[in-house]
């Protein structure tokens, strides 16, 4: 029997974060007979509201796990911008005071550095 290629690439997701079906059950609330399936059944796949799920809970598009889409630097961004939204303001304002000061240690860096002639 064929793997289910969308199973296959959660099941890389599960790899890559060291967890479990049951773990995606407990942390996503997705039921584990649900996600079963998905590994059972050579055509099953999550519907729209578990695909988001699935994609917030690994914080990866949902085109990667519905259609194989590579991961680039492009969704990281989109996910950080994500994931600070879920911040409360405390976690905000230290994610900011954060950002400036590796802004500032970079610039410090370039400005002590050889001149190159390009700015990475």
């Amino acid at each position: 029997m064929t793997q289910n290629p969308i199973f296959q690439r959660i099941q890389a997701l599960l790899d890559r974060d060291g967890i479990t079906l049951r773990d995606l059950e407990r942390g996503a609330g997705i039921p584990y007979s649900r996600s079963y399936e998905w590994n059972r059944r050579e055509n099953s796949k999550p519907n729209g509201q578990d695909a988001l799920t699935l994609a917030r809970f690994f914080n990866v598009p949902v085109g990667h796990i519905m259609d194989g889409d590579p991961l680039v630097e492009e969704d990281s961004k989109e996910n950080l911008l994500h994931d600070y939204g879920e911040l409360l303001p405390e976690g905000r304002r230290q994610a900011e005071q954060y950002v400036r000061f590796l802004l500032q240690e970079q610039r410090a860096a370039r400005k002590d550095g050889p001149s190159s002639g390009s700015q990475g």
